[in-house]
């Protein structure tokens, strides 16, 4: 079978222009009553502005709940909240996230 004839028109790879980044700041905080029991029940906040379609008030569904874990899922959460070309600055007081290993 003879070669194919080489194009003479170059391909281009397209580019993806994405848009702007979006500036946004989120607040996050966990907390945790009966902290260390068997009872214990842990949740998070997260909170972009004053009515903020973002903002969140969530339950830690898991078997170990703590202060901690309430401080991950909020931070988790308003990760998967924002557009992916977001850039978003997170303010939070818990030092276990903002010192925890994540690779």
């Amino acid at each position: 079978m003879p070669p194919k004839p080489k194009n003479p028109t170059p391909m281009h790879r397209m580019r993806l222009i994405a848009p702007p980044p979006i500036q946004l700041t989120v607040y996050t905080d966990g907390s945790c009553l009966q902290n260390g029991s068997n009872n214990a029940r842990s949740g998070g906040g997260v909170w972009f502005s004053n009515g903020h379609p973002l903002n969140r008030v969530i339950c830690v569904p898991a078997w170990d709940q703590s202060n901690q874990a309430g401080e991950i899922a909020a931070v988790v959460v308003a990760l998967q909240s924002v557009p992916w070309n977001a850039d978003l600055t997170i303010i939070t007081d818990s030092q276990y996230v903002i010192t925890y290993n994540y690779y």
